[in-house]
C-alpha cells in the first residue's frame, strides 16, 4: 500500500487511475513526497482508503485528499468484438484503436494499450462499458500482458 494525494472530486473508494508523471513545477513542491514520490509513472492504482486530511495543490489549487492506494494490473480500453464476448481469463490479441479525440476522458486508456506494447493480453476483469464519441463498442478491462 502507498500513500498519495488524489483530487477530492474523484477520491472515492475503488477509484482507479494511472500515474502519468509530474509537471516541472512539482520539483519544488512541499507536497511532492506524499503526492508523487511513492508512485511509479505508467503504473495503475486503486484507492482503498480515504483519510480525513486534505491539502490544496499549490500548482493548480485543486483540493486533494490523502489516500491509501494499491497498485493494480494495467487497465486499458479495448474494442468489443461482435462475435467474441469479453470474458475473464480470455487471452486476446488487440488492435490499435484509431482515434483523434484527444480531449476525450478515455483517450489515454484507449491509445495507451498499443503505445505501451500491449498486443496480446489476458483479461483479468471487465470493469464497464465505455461511452465513445466515435460510437465504437468499447469496454474497460484489467489485463495481464502476455508475451
Amino acid at each position: 500500500m502507498k500513500i498519495t494525494l488524489v483530487p477530492k472530486s474523484v477520491a472515492n473508494l475503488g477509484y482507479v487511475f494511472s500515474h502519468i508523471g509530474e509537471l516541472p513545477e512539482c520539483d519544488q513542491c512541499k507536497l511532492r513526497s506524499v503526492c508523487i514520490d511513492s508512485l511509479v509513472k505508467g503504473k495503475n492504482y486503486k484507492v482503498v482508503e480515504i483519510k480525513k486530511k486534505e491539502h490544496v495543490c499549490p500548482i493548480d489549487e485543486t483540493k486533494m485528499m490523502v489516500c491509501k492506494v494499491e497498485e493494480i494490473s494495467p487497465v486499458i480500453i479495448i474494442k468489443k468484438e461482435k462475435n467474441l464476448p469479453v470474458m475473464e481469463g480470455l487471452t486476446i490479441t488487440i488492435e490499435p484503436i484509431e482515434c483523434d479525440e484527444i480531449f476525450c476522458e478515455n483517450y489515454e486508456k484507449c491509445i495507451r494499450n498499443f503505445d505501451q506494447g500491449f498486443r496480446k493480453v489476458k483479461i483479468k476483469k471487465e470493469f464497464k462499458k465505455v461511452d465513445c464519441p466515435l460510437d465504437y463498442d468499447l469496454v474497460e478491462v484489467e489485463v495481464d500482458k502476455q508475451e
